[in-house]
């Protein structure tokens, strides 16, 4: 695009090869973003991502890891000897980690790759990393405040976490997120200015049907839950309301959910499965049961309702804001609300097949081409 011409685009590679998590998701949606935008933009590899992943044996790793916590120099940016585009730093991430642990501070990248047009170069880093690159624009995508306002739901460090969050916000040129429910908080929780944070939203696709399905289910005849073991995903209401209103309908967990297996119950369990079974799954099912206590967006969600199957979910935050009127919104912390829903969409076949119908209209917002402009709009706000 003319407004970005001599401007190079880059974003970590992080994660992009390890598929399995929302953010993983986002990461590969920014990804081809900023392909369509610049077909050249760069990755920011190293040692543990894919193209330059080393094998090595227990003790080169210790080795690594202790140069990684006691290195106090500044790491060089420079052209990947591998990816044709792809920028290399050596060990960046498990360098910045452990940095960050050590000293709760920011890894700064010495660039190698010269600005030609006088205008700095864009890193987008999907996920708030302790790293910057000096001399580029920074920007970097926060899901959530989840570890700060609800520290009792999740397993992470929120102590860490908010010293994370400090200096990426105190570091960053500008800060990216994935919904509005999410873009207000983060200004409330970490003083932000609000016209530092940007919504760009996520892209959905479609759950697609290419896979058979598991446990001898039958299309239409389960309802389905696709997630995480943490608190804040809410299991055991879900589990208790679907033995109070689940009229029978099984229940599938995806996930390491194991301790709730009863076939007494039609509760079914499977562990992670790969993408394209997952995507059968959630098109085939009765409808989608997700009323998670808070979330940064909700992906699950967005995928079943652009892929025609009913939700149910949570009345509140991100996911009311994501579900708009086109799924069967409940209060997440009564049961019987829960069971009710369940009901509901087992009986009431009309009610049912409108949000089969109105899903995917609601999340049309949601496409790839639509988060590609958001993108390539605050690049180039960015970039004057």
């Amino acid at each position: 695009m003319s407004i970005l011409k001599g401007i190079k685009l880059a974003m970590d590679g992080r994660i992009l090869n390890r598929p399995g998590s929302g953010i993983a998701t986002y990461a590969a949606q920014l990804r081809e973003a900023q392909l369509s935008l610049q077909p050249e933009a760069s990755l920011i590899v190293d040692d543990d991502c894919a193209l330059h992943f080393r094998s090595d044996n227990i003790v080169t790793i210790s080795k690594r890891s202790l140069v990684a916590r006691f290195c106090n120099s500044q790491p060089a940016l420079r052209q990947s000897d591998i990816g044709e585009n792809d920028l290399y730093a050596a060990d960046i991430y498990r360098l910045a980690a452990a940095r960050f642990r050590r000293h709760f501070r920011m890894t700064s990248l010495r660039p190698t790759v010269a600005e030609t047009s006088g205008r700095r170069h864009l890193v987008h880093w999907s996920l708030p990393l302790p790293v910057r690159i000096d001399g580029w624009v920074n920007i970097y995508t926060v899901h959530d405040v989840i570890p700060m306002t609800h520290p009792e739901l999740t397993p992470m460090d929120a102590e860490r976490h908010a010293k994370l969050l400090d200096i990426v916000m105190r570091q960053a040129d500008h800060i990216v997120t994935v919904s509005d429910h999410a873009r207000s908080e983060i200004i409330r929780v970490t003083g932000c200015p609000a016209d530092r944070v940007t919504n760009c939203g996520v892209a959905v696709r479609p759950a697609g049907a290419g896979a058979p399905l598991p446990l001898s289910l039958r299309s239409k005849d389960y309802f389905i839950y696709v997630g995480s073991g943490e608190k804040r995903k809410n299991i055991d209401r879900i589990v208790e309301a679907h033995s109070i209103g689940g009229a029978d309908v099984p229940l599938v967990l995806v996930g390491d959910h194991h301790q709730y297996r009863d076939k007494n119950l039609n509760i079914f369990c499977l562990p992670h499965q790969p993408e394209i079974v997952i995507n059968s799954l959630i098109h085939h099912a009765l409808a989608l049961v997700f009323p998670s206590l808070v979330e940064g967006f909700g992906l699950p969600v967005a995928e079943a309702m652009a892929a025609g199957t009913a939700v149910l979910t949570s009345d509140r935050g991100a996911l009311a804001e994501v579900a708009g009127q086109a799924a069967l919104l409940v209060d997440p912390e009564d049961v019987d609300a829960i069971a009710n829903g369940f009901r509901r969409l087992v009986f009431d076949e009309a009610l049912r097949q409108y949000y089969e119908r109105a899903g995917p209209l609601q999340v049309s917002k949601f496409s790839q081409a639509g988060f590609a402009k958001r993108i390539e709009a605050l690049y180039a706000a960015l970039a004057c």
